[in-house]
């Protein structure tokens, strides 16, 4: 059965990936440090310079919540943390709203 993406609006999640079977997958990565730039060009011996590209680290996935439609008015909300995982049954778009956003971090 399909899951809305449109009738789920939660503040901060708005890579939602719709999957075939019907479902939605949100992805949430842990905050990278992003105080170096990209490029930096440095002066080199007189009139030369060099180019650093500093490349930013693999992201880590700090949690993933996936949203399933099992029947008419249920609603199944997985969210998987490194900690575990976490199963909520909801009956509305609205509780789905309300869990996911229980979930996040203040």
């Amino acid at each position: 059965m399909q899951v809305d993406s449109r009738k789920i609006y939660v503040k901060g999640l708005e890579n939602n990936q719709d999957l075939k079977d019907g479902s939605i997958r949100y992805v949430i990565y842990k905050a990278q440090d992003s105080s170096k730039s990209l490029l930096e060009l440095k002066p080199s011996y007189g009139t030369s310079y060099y180019l650093t590209v500093n490349m930013p680290s693999l992201r880590e996935v700090d949690k993933v919540i996936v949203v399933t439609r099992t029947s008419v008015n249920c609603y199944r909300v997985i969210i998987s943390t490194t900690n575990g995982t976490e199963l909520v049954n909801c009956k509305t778009y609205d509780e789905i709203t309300q869990t996911i956003t229980k979930s996040l971090p203040k």
